[in-house]
Formats: structure tokens, C-alpha cells, sequence
């Protein structure tokens, strides 16, 4: 096979569960933010002040845990709650969009994607409603 590398890459957004959680909301120090640079991959950036986490592998006594610790102790459970609601209604709103029939040039392909991504966000959505049914008991 032949072919080209692309300069960025190409993974989907759609392809695992993504809670962001917003630093600005909680406080973040200087010091703290250097911490959370140390401990954190380039993967869980998406900016200065945004973070994002994979659900549910980051959670369990991972990186996603020691935020919420840094950043809302004492109310861990209260802001994981609140990301992964806000997950769940992205992930139904961008279900909503990818049922919209596609139109003009390329539409059969442009639904053969449409399917796939379909799929891959109905596969997520489980998991995010197991991880908020676990936390609300």
C-alpha cells in the first residue's frame, strides 16, 4: 500500500467517551496548574485551561481522580457528576446532527460515515451513564 503521513493526528473525537473539565472554574493556581503539567500527558490538554479525560479509564485512580482532588476537594463527586451530564448531552446532540441525511456531492459516503460515527457514539454513551448512575447510587 502506498499512501501519505498526515502532520496532525487524524484520531476522532468520537472514538472514546471525553468528559472536559474546565480549570477556570475551579480555582486553579499557578503552582497547581505546573503540578497538573507534570502529571498529565499532552493528550489530556485540548488548551491551557481545559482538560480533557477518557471514560472510564482515566477515572478509576487516575489522572481524572487526582484533578478533581487538586481542584474541588470535597466536591469531587458533585463536578464529575456535572461533566459527565455534559458529556451525555453532547453526545446526544451530535447523534441528533449524524441522523440529518446527508446532502449534495459524495452523500452515499458522506453516510457511510454518519453510520460509523453513529455507532461509535451510541457505543460510548453506556459507558458515561454507567459512571453517572454509579455516582448518583
Amino acid at each position: 500500500t502506498y499512501g501519505f503521513l498526515p502532520l496532525e493526528a487524524m484520531e476522532s473525537p468520537d472514538e472514546a467517551p471525553l468528559i472536559s473539565v474546565p480549570l477556570g472554574s475551579g480555582g486553579v493556581q499557578p503552582d497547581q496548574l505546573k503540578q497538573l503539567k507534570q502529571k498529565l500527558e499532552p493528550r489530556h490538554w485540548l488548551d491551557e485551561q481545559t482538560l480533557l479525560f477518557e471514560i472510564p479509564w482515566d477515572l478509576e485512580d487516575g489522572p481524572l481522580d487526582q484533578v478533581l482532588e487538586l481542584n474541588w476537594p470535597g466536591r469531587e463527586a458533585e463536578v464529575l457528576a456535572e461533566r459527565l451530564e455534559v458529556a451525555l448531552q453532547a453526545n446526544q446532540e451530535a447523534e441528533k446532527k449524524l441522523l440529518q441525511v446527508p446532502q449534495g456531492p459524495h452523500a452515499d459516503f458522506k453516510a457511510k460515515l454518519q453510520r460509523a460515527a453513529l455507532q461509535l457514539l451510541r457505543n460510548e454513551r453506556p459507558l458515561l451513564e454507567e459512571e453517572l448512575a454509579a455516582l448518583q447510587g
